[in-house]
């Protein structure tokens, strides 16, 4: 179903602190904003229908954010109705920390429990680090565990390195081990 009208509340800099969506005079949903200096959504807050708080379909009532000067997301932390943090898709973290590369690519992922202390996704790992070649690719990610060591996923790849051939090959994937060791590929059989 579609709105047929939107309803506006502005701020003192003119940014759009609350968003109503409406159908035939009634309200269907409505989204609340904050912001910070540069302009960024910094939180977001939705509801539904009656007026009172709801989750999205991604599953959260509110969203925070932090961005850095290139105006990237550095940091999002996920939220009930209550505003209270909340696991994120089912994963088993409740914020992620994100820095990039002056290209723009994510080169670093944390994640966070509700406390702010190091805690892993559902893969297994708190963080993975990423390198890039000149050309915007991924050619290396490396899984850490809360304790920053080294961290083996379900495969048993604690790295993953990617060479590229051709403009639109796929890339050959090498594993390697918490020690750094290629992990041999075994004969089907």
């Amino acid at each position: 179903m579609l709105a047929d009208e939107i309803r506006q509340e502005f701020n003192e800099e003119n940014r759009a602190k609350r968003i109503e969506y409406m159908l035939g005079g009634a309200m269907l949903s409505a989204v609340e904003r904050e912001y910070d200096e540069a302009g960024n959504v910094t939180y977001e807050k939705y509801y539904g229908p009656d007026g009172q708080p709801t989750v999205t379909e991604k599953g959260y009532g509110a969203i925070r954010r932090e961005y850095s000067e290139q105006k990237k997301v550095i940091f999002e932390a996920w939220y009930t109705t209550e505003d209270q943090p909340m696991l994120m898709n089912g994963d088993t973290y409740y914020a992620r920390l994100r820095e990039y590369d002056e290209a723009g690519n994510i080169t670093c992922e944390r994640y966070y429990d509700e406390n702010g202390d190091p805690a892993p996704c559902a893969k297994g790992y708190a963080v993975v680090i990423r390198e890039y070649d000149s050309s915007n690719r991924v050619v290396c990610e490396k899984f850490f565990g809360t304790d920053e060591a080294p961290v083996a996923l379900e495969d048993g790849a604690a790295c993953y390195r990617y060479e590229y051939g051709g403009e639109n090959e796929k890339p050959v994937v090498r594993r390697y081990d918490t020690d750094d060791r290629e992990i041999e590929e075994e004969a089907a059989g």
